[in-house]
């Protein structure tokens, strides 16, 4: 009798083993397609980032490009060292969005993990631009 009690024992004690193996292992598998959920989500999320970026960003570039066309057309009104000044500042700011738009078509070769050092690569870039349109206004005024 205390064979066949220590029989059932091992057998319960090696179901209860099985049993609890296989649960753990369905866990884990659940786990790792949550984790693929999860890094599927953030891929949906960074793609949803740059496509808004990239729609903002054009949307600004274009913006800056009339601003810059409307100044080039107003500096051929004016003559001698003024013209020459606003047309320098023109340059610049054409040499800066035209170094703007060549960071921008790198967009999208961008990685999660440089993301936020490109966002800030291009706000610099812009904010150059910008600068240098408003020193065309200031030469206007002196």
């Amino acid at each position: 009798m205390k064979k066949i009690y220590n029989a059932l024992l091992l057998v319960s004690f090696l179901f209860l083993g099985t049993v609890t193996m296989v649960s753990c292992n369905n866990s884990g598998q659940k786990d790792q397609g949550s984790n693929a959920e999860d890094t599927e989500k953030t891929t949906v999320n960074f793609d949803t980032k740059v496509q808004d970026f990239d729609s903002s960003w054009k949307e600004r570039l274009q913006k800056l490009d009339e601003s810059i066309a409307q100044w080039d057309s107003s500096a051929k009104t004016y003559k001698g060292s003024l013209q020459d000044r606003m047309e320098k500042h023109i340059k610049k700011a054409k040499e800066e969005r035209d170094s703007l738009k060549e960071k921008l078509g790198s967009l999208q070769d961008q990685t999660e993990d440089g993301w936020d050092d490109f966002k800030h690569g291009v706000r610099n870039q812009y904010s150059e631009a910008v600068e240098s349109m408003k020193k065309v206004g200031e030469e206007i005024r002196k």
